[in-house]
């Protein structure tokens, strides 16, 4: 009987499935109860959120934007911050001393032994990176394609008509000669006698005095129906730039303009009050002749043909008119312009008839007579340029702070470039200081120091066209600077003199009066400081002329410019003259070279500070109250009552006296705007102040508030100090324990250091000036529209008032409205993380 096997087989097959179930699938998993998984679903989210607001925290604590990326560097200036092994007065103490006269002195004799005329100078170009990089900096050179002129050939002849025939009464020479005491004076390759971005022209015509060329000179001549158009317009350098000279004359059709040097304009230090001339007396010689660019530098500077962006190859070029001159000019000695003068002689007004004040050649038998010349006398003005497009070098060395750039860049810069052989004064006087600064802080370097923030050096080329180096970079880095720059020092003229000037940024006001009072002049023992040798204090505005143009008015970076320049007593300085020579200074300007060092001890100085000190040196208040007083300056400082009291001149004349305050360039250094036309000013009364169209309301009111804003930020700034000082004194040292409260604290300062960076900035406009001025960025600070040299402040507002448009002047408030507004919240980037009071929170 069979059995049935089915069972057995059936538990078998359900043995074999289970079996591979688990060798396939592994041991089955242990089931959790639902609350349980909720549980761990609901801590896991609190954890994360907890997490996700720790680090929200630490941001916050930590001053960290995630769109800005200056906020993203989350490390101490140096491992046990704010502790230091020196204080910053033992590093001013090294780069004070480090700077040597005899070393500038061999400086300036390699700068000055040939001629580096823009564009021509790369082996100086070369020379002077070698020097960066032995000192340990890391050098670059860096070339732009320049559109510039170099001279071909020049005449000028006074012309007598004979039986229609012309003669030649008088050839200028047009030279300076060579001077055996003067080495530099008979190089062959000496560079001629020309006016960077003349026109090339041949042009005859009678010859009128137009005294210094300004704007008002120019209407006083029309007013007296002297006739401009078609003359040959001679007048004396002085006062405002000389491209501007010949800009206006050009508008009002005149043929050529002659420039030439008035001996009346060297404070007496003349062979008539019984000096002798150079080089065996301290008075100008004879037939020194000034060089110079006549670009229109106050309507913009650099390149002409690429206004507002770098020159590169291959870039688009513009027609360059829009900044220089169509009618030729040149620059000539008094001694040449003696006979031209002489044959204005009894025609046309006398000079003083005009209210003008004669010349200083009176007793050569020239009455200052206006002209035009006499029918049958004529001048030939012959002007032949080669222009072209030619790589300018720019040296940049570079000293990397311990933040780099993210906490900011001080930038230094000086012309290498001169019109001559030589440029003792302008501009290798400031070239020698820049080596011997690079030096002081290789020497700190090589001590240990190393600074917060990073260090710029700047060796410009091409300057003396019209600050083409320096506006090509800084155009080219444009993006960079605005993050980054802290300011710009600059130096162009070192020393021609003993009296210390300065034009500066208002932030960098209290710094220089700070420094001024412990930098030394001579040997240290010796007591004497810049401050108490002879600076008057002053601090003026600054105008153009020089490398700082672009950095301030462009992109908005506080800037300066200083210098030792002549007292009235010193010799004169012959300016872009061959005879601003090393035996010139060596023999007159600065003999022991003492000012030399002096101005290298403050630069070097001015850079330490502004690149390591824990909060920038930088006075946001002393802004604000110098805008409140520019303000009240547009219109009051014109009035008839103010008048007497203003310095010099106004933006569209001159005006010296005794205590005219001169650049570093012997040029008056600020200036007041005239009352438009037909203006007559009433008594308003406060409450009636709004009938007057051209009411400075609301600005007043909007000045004042952006001061008293300015003020609390000085006292957080205070606190902070306070903190860092109370770490300092009190708490313990500096370790890994306490890294996050200092990193907390330093995170505070370097909030506060974005804020002075962006300060500035917050003034600065993007659509620029009117009037053809769109270059010129800054709404506080510009060049004079008429003076160029000479600084003008709130230019838009004061040129709208001179010229009596109230279009003019309500678009100008509107823009400086906006600009408060900017510079408040600036502020207030700051004082969101500060009590009320002005304190941390």
């Amino acid at each position: 009987m069979t059995k049935d096997r089915r069972p057995l087989l059936g538990g078998y097959d359900e043995q074999r499935r289970s079996l591979l179930k688990r060798a396939i699938h592994g041991p089955s998993s242990r089931t959790y109860h639902r609350t349980t998984l909720r549980i761990a679903r609901f801590t896991s989210i609190v954890l994360s959120v907890l997490a996700l607001y720790a680090a929200i925290g630490v941001f916050l604590a930590l001053d960290v934007s995630i769109t800005d990326p200056s906020t993203w560097c989350l490390r101490l200036p140096y491992k046990h911050w704010p502790h230091q092994e020196h204080p910053i007065e033992y590093w001013e103490h090294i780069v004070t001393s480090y700077p040597k006269a005899d070393r500038a002195k061999e400086w300036s004799r390699y700068y000055t032994s040939g001629p580096h005329l823009g564009g021509q100078n790369y082996s100086q170009a070369l020379w002077t990176k070698d020097k960066f990089e032995e000192l340990g900096f890391d050098t670059k050179i860096e070339a732009y394609d320049i559109y510039v002129n170099y001279p071909v050939g020049h005449r000028l002849a006074l012309l007598e008509k004979h039986d229609g025939d012309y003669k030649v009464k008088y050839e200028a020479k047009l030279e300076e000669p060579v001077i055996a005491k003067d080495t530099t004076s008979g190089l062959k390759d000496r560079i001629p006698t020309f006016h960077g971005y003349s026109a090339s022209g041949n042009v005859t015509g009678p010859l009128v005095f137009a005294n210094y060329g300004t704007f008002s000179d120019y209407d006083t001549l029309l007013s007296h129906n002297v006739t401009i158009e078609g003359s040959i317009i001679i007048v004396k350098y002085g006062g405002i730039f000389r491209g501007l000279k010949v800009k206006r004359a050009q508008e009002l059709g005149a043929l050529g303009v002659i420039i030439y040097s008035d001996p009346a304009d060297d404070f007496g230090i003349t062979p008539e009050a019984g000096y002798e001339e150079y080089p065996e007396g301290p008075a100008r010689h004879h037939q020194s002749v000034q060089r110079g660019s006549v670009q229109f530098l106050s309507f913009g500077p650099g390149d002409p043909t690429t206004p507002g962006y770098p020159s590169k190859p291959g870039c688009p070029r513009q027609e360059p008119h829009h900044a220089t001159p169509k009618i030729p000019s040149i620059p000539i000695s008094y001694d040449d312009a003696i006979p031209l003068l002489r044959a204005l002689n009894s025609y046309g007004p006398l000079a003083k008839d005009l209210g003008w004040t004669p010349g200083g050649l009176e007793y050569r038998d020239v009455k200052y007579n206006i002209g035009p010349t006499a029918p049958n006398l004529s001048v030939n003005l012959y002007n032949e340029q080669s222009y072209t497009i030619t790589p300018m070098w720019n040296v940049i060395a570079r000293l990397p702070g311990t933040l780099g750039s993210t906490e900011g860049v001080v930038v230094a810069g000086n012309h290498r470039d001169a019109w001559i052989a030589g440029g003792a004064g302008d501009p290798n006087s400031g070239t020698a200081a820049l080596l011997e600064v690079a030096g002081a802080l290789s020497k700190m370097a090589s001590m240990g120091w190393k600074p917060i923030r990073d260090i710029i050096l700047a060796s410009w080329d091409g300057e003396e066209y019209g600050l083409l180096g320096s506006t090509e970079w800084v155009e080219d880095h444009k993006s960079y600077l605005s993050k980054n720059a802290v300011a710009y020092i600059n130096l162009d003229v070192g020393a021609t003199g003993s009296h210390f000037k300065v034009a500066a940024n208002p932030l960098l006001f209290d710094l220089f009066h700070e420094l001024n009072s412990r930098v030394p002049v001579g040997q240290p023992s010796e007591g004497k400081t810049i401050e108490n040798s002879g600076w008057n204090g002053k601090i003026r505005t600054l105008g153009s002329g020089s490398d700082y143009t672009a950095f301030q008015d462009f992109l908005g970076i506080p800037s300066s410019d200083m210098g030792f320049a002549n007292r009235l007593q010193d010799a004169v300085w012959m300016y872009h003259s061959n005879y601003d020579s090393f035996s010139w200074m060596e023999m007159f300007g600065d003999k022991e070279f003492v000012h030399h060092e002096a101005v290298a001890r403050l630069w070097g100085a001015l850079i330490l500070h502004l690149s390591s000190r824990d909060i920038l040196p930088m006075n946001v208040t002393r802004y604000a109250e110098e805008l409140e007083g520019y303000l009240a300056g547009v219109k009051n400082e014109a009035d008839e009552e103010h008048h007497q009291s203003l310095e010099m001149f106004s933006a569209k004349g001159m005006k010296y006296d005794e205590e005219v305050e001169l650049d570093i360039y012997g040029n008056p250094s600020s200036f007041s705007y005239s009352p438009p036309k037909n203006y007559k000013r009433h008594d308003w009364k406060d409450s009636d102040d709004d009938k007057d169209p051209f009411t400075l309301k609301p600005l007043s009111h909007l000045f004042s508030t952006l001061t008293a804003h300015a003020s609390r930020f000085e006292n957080s700034l205070h606190h902070l100090s306070s903190l860092i000082q109370l770490y300092l004194t009190q708490m313990q040292e500096p370790s890994w324990r306490n890294y996050f409260n200092r990193l907390i604290l330093w995170r505070r300062v370097a909030s506060a250091n974005r804020v002075i960076r962006k300060f500035d900035r917050a003034w600065v406009d993007k659509d620029g000036l009117g009037g053809g001025r769109q270059w010129f960025k800054h709404v506080v600070f510009a060049p004079g529209r008429w003076t160029g040299y000479a600084g003008a402040v709130l230019p838009g507002l004061g040129e709208a008032w001179e010229d009596g448009d109230l279009t003019g002047w309500e678009r100008s408030k509107r823009v400086l409205e906006e600009a408060v507004e900017r510079a408040e919240s600036v502020l207030e980037e700051f004082r969101e993380g500060c009590g009320r009071d002005g304190e941390m929170k």
